[in-house]
């Protein structure tokens, strides 16, 4: 399965910042699997087209590969229908991808770049059918070569081990590197650790897709090997939390900022490229609200937790959903603080991206059928604000081409702030890294 669309990032930039016209932008949706035993993987499809008002000609494919930090509560199901495990300050080390061989249309998609004012900013959003042959599909990856990911902490303990002695968790230290090849069925991108598969307490080998980083009891940590140094405790003792990204200009908690790396070796169009990107530091949400009408105008604050999880029980395909943001840690509560830094340029962006499971969030995973949503504006975005119209949600509930909103399953949102770089033109390929936060919810 697929998640989570970034190719819009790629376009749209691209467009606004060289003043180039376009038109077809690539959806990228990929398998989220994001229970408490599996990562979130942010690979994709390719079908995001720009409304036909927009004053804008077709483009080629683009390509893009993220690799992100998320953070949130997972749920693991409890036996035989049992209560479920809650698992909070969970990261997930998400990665993307997408080198497309065709482009594609979406469901719904309101997304528009400016090239007069170095500007873009919408929604994407798409249901897709693998119950048949004619159902709304995506698009193949072609083949650049291996493409490997650098620059994550590795001082950590993974899940998907099959060893009992370790509770199940990988060993430190992680391989440095995720390698990221083309699959055959489906033809899509996967990342792993790199190394030949061997011993069960070791990630060399393993699917990213099998692990997530749970926060861990500080006797857990030493027991397991791990050092005081290595133990993230800030603004929770004794609980080590695994951050796996840290803000390039900020300290981690060995000292120093890092820059994420991505290498590209090329192909089928897609030249080869390196690149070193600075890791930002996440948004917060300071308001979440669901519209009175389909444009998310006006509307009602939902929740008080001031998370993603706020949305729960307030979907519909009928009204729209704005997320107001703030990007200073100093002041996490006042939106637009930090975010209109003259430093941030047109890839400096927060976005919005989401799937639906027919799971339950506790055993969230690849479906048949499930929807996809991606939003995302510029941190310069004068609103700071993301605004979601009833027609994504519809889409990403399935509430289009005939069809009924999904009943039952789960949905898994994350808001992520990155900062990008445009590798190369016709076709673009941007590489990004991020950090944000996650929630998967329970849909009635």
């Amino acid at each position: 399965m697929r998640t989570v669309t970034w190719r819009a990032v790629a376009y749209g930039l691209a467009a606004a910042a060289l003043g180039l016209t376009v038109a077809a932008c690539d959806d990228d949706t990929g398998g989220m699997d994001g229970g408490a035993d599996a990562s979130v993987d942010l690979s994709g499809t390719r079908d995001m087209t720009v409304p036909s008002n927009a004053d804008m000609t077709p483009g080629l494919p683009s390509a893009q590969v993220v690799i992100a930090d998320v953070v949130g509560t997972a749920y693991k199901d409890g036996p035989d229908g049992g209560a479920e495990t809650t698992l909070p300050l969970t990261h997930v080390l998400a990665a993307v991808t997408d080198f497309p061989g065709a482009g594609g249309k979406d469901d719904f998609s309101n997304f528009v770049s400016n090239a007069a004012t170095l500007s873009l900013g919408g929604c994407v959003a798409n249901r897709y059918d693998y119950t048949t042959a004619t159902g709304h599909q995506a698009a193949a990856d072609v083949d650049v070569g291996t493409v490997t990911l650098s620059g994550y902490n590795t001082d950590r303990f993974a899940s998907g081990s099959t060893s009992v002695a370790t509770g199940g968790l990988f060993l430190q230290p992680l391989p440095a590197t995720l390698d990221c090849t083309l699959g055959t069925t489906p033809p899509f991108y996967g990342c792993k650790f790199a190394g030949a598969v061997g011993a069960a307490t070791s990630a060399a080998g393993a699917p990213l897709s099998g692990s997530v980083f749970p926060a861990l009891p500080l006797t857990t940590w030493q027991a397991l090997g791990g050092s005081l140094a290595s133990c993230d405790q800030l603004g929770h003792p004794m609980a080590c939390e695994q951050h796996m990204l840290y803000p390039t200009t900020l300290p981690g908690d060995a000292g120093t900022g890092v820059q994420a790396m991505v290498v590209v070796p090329g192909g089928h169009g897609y030249n080869a490229s390196t690149q070193m990107i600075d890791v930002p530091a996440p948004a917060f949400i300071t308001s979440i609200k669901v519209g009175t009408d389909a444009t998310g105008a006006g509307g009602t604050e939902v929740g008080t937790n001031k998370s993603l999880t706020d949305l729960a029980g307030h979907l519909s395909s009928t009204m729209g959903i704005t997320i107001s943001y703030s990007c200073d840690a100093a002041q996490p509560t006042v939106t637009g603080a930090g975010c209109g830094s003259p430093l941030q340029g047109p890839f400096d962006i927060i976005t919005l991206v989401g799937t639906t499971s027919l799971s339950t969030r506790g055993s969230f995973g690849a479906s048949n059928k499930y929807g996809t949503l991606s939003c995302l504006e510029q941190l310069k975005h004068s609103g700071s604000n993301i605004v979601v119209q009833a027609g994504a949600v519809a889409a990403l509930l399935g509430a289009v081409n005939g069809g009924t909103a999904q009943v039952g399953g789960s949905l898994n949102l994350s808001l992520i702030r990155v900062s990008g770089k445009l590798a190369q033109l016709n076709p673009n390929q941007l590489y990004a890294a991020g950090t944000g936060t996650t929630a998967f919810i329970s849909l009635p």
